[in-house]
């Protein structure tokens, strides 16, 4: 087994950008849900604000809305959507703890 040979400044300024190409982080690309969601509750946004205004909670909805369309919606999600968009729900204020 011989010793091991290291290229030279010249073959190794000459395949930095192979080098570089190889190490490079490929971001890649997927949907994205959240889009697909708000699309989906922008779609149903009259059937959200009659539910509140008949009184419903915000878990109750998100319920209905698994129940009816199969859709999954965590609370968070759909509390950040209707502050989004304007929607007061019935949701319980909570207060902070000190």
């Amino acid at each position: 087994m011989g010793a091991q040979i290291y290229p030279t400044i010249e073959e190794i300024k000459a395949k930095k950008k192979e080098f570089l190409a190889k190490t490079a982080k490929v971001k890649k690309q997927k949907p994205n849900r959240n889009q697909q969601l708000i699309a989906f509750l922008n779609a149903i946004k009259p059937e959200i604000k009659q539910s509140i205004s008949n009184g419903a909670s915000n878990p109750k909805i998100i319920k209905a809305i698994n129940e009816t369309y199969g859709v999954k919606v965590s609370l968070p999600s759909f509390a950040r959507f209707c502050e989004e968009n304007g929607i007061t729900t019935n949701a319980k204020s909570r207060k902070p703890r000190i």
